[in-house]
């Protein structure tokens, strides 16, 4: 997929910022519809938790402690479009945009308290070492509120 394809509403700093084909890798999923990983909401969502915990949260930490933003940033931008699409993808359902995704989000029944400006907040300062904490806390707290949703929901 190249970035040319990434239809106007999933282009959205910083996950689209140019021409860069590894920016509109960021959501291929949902783009290209080739995989269709919501199809398996749980097994998704339990996917990309496992993948936080075990790559993602200790290079971001690794990285602030060393105050390297220039690392940390690429890898906060990515871990929280992969947070994007857990939520989204939870209810059953691609990423179709991005443009409006915190009140798309916030309107979820398993949305954290203020997620709005939260996840706007890490959204808009991803080079921020309090935004790592914030997308921590996001995981964490939406780890909970998926187990309840997905035991509920029969997903």
């Amino acid at each position: 997929m190249t970035a040319e394809n990434t239809p106007p509403k999933m282009k959205r700093t910083p996950f689209y910022e140019g021409s860069s084909s590894k920016e509109a890798a960021l959501f291929h999923e949902d783009i290209t519809r080739d995989l269709q990983p919501w199809t398996a909401p749980k097994d998704s969502v339990t996917k990309i938790l496992k993948e936080w915990k075990e790559t993602g949260e200790p290079l971001i930490r690794e990285a602030f402690k060393k105050r390297d933003k220039e690392k940390a940033r690429p890898l906060m931008v990515n871990y929280t479009a992969r947070y994007i699409q857990a939520m989204i993808w939870a209810k059953g359902e691609p990423v179709t945009e991005l443009i409006h995704i915190e009140r798309d989000i916030g309107n979820l029944q398993y949305a954290p308290v203020n997620i709005e400006e939260r996840l706007s907040f890490v959204i808009n300062t991803p080079a921020h070492h309090h935004a790592f904490i914030t997308l921590s806390q996001l995981f964490d707290e939406s780890k909970k509120k998926w187990a309840v949703y997905f035991l509920k929901s029969g997903k």
